[in-house]
């Protein structure tokens, strides 16, 4: 699968899928946007996806939440709000670099 194609369903994620805002985040960062890697990236697009990295991986795990569960659920709204807004610019980055049909 490719980079897009993750980030793609990320984005579907973030869009449809269940419960909150943030446990749609973890569930697009976990399923997703954590086996985008940086290959093929600018400088400034690999670091903001290792930013986007860095903050849903910031909390230790803790009882049966492991360290995504941790970092979403401390984020404000606005914080995962903007996360998504990485995670969908990431998404763009990528439809312009796939071959025009």
């Amino acid at each position: 699968m490719s980079s897009y194609e993750r980030l793609q369903r990320a984005v579907s994620i973030l869009q449809n899928g269940p419960g909150s805002f943030q446990e749609r985040l973890a569930s697009a960062y976990r399923t997703e946007v954590q086996y985008v890697g940086p290959e093929g990236l600018d400088e400034a697009t690999a670091y903001l996806l290792e930013g986007i990295n860095d903050e849903l991986t910031r909390t230790e795990a803790g009882g049966d939440r492991d360290t995504i569960d941790m970092s979403t659920s401390s984020l404000t709204d606005a914080e995962a709000q903007e996360l998504a807004d990485r995670i969908r610019g990431l998404r763009e980055y990528f439809a312009k670099q796939q071959p025009a049909p």
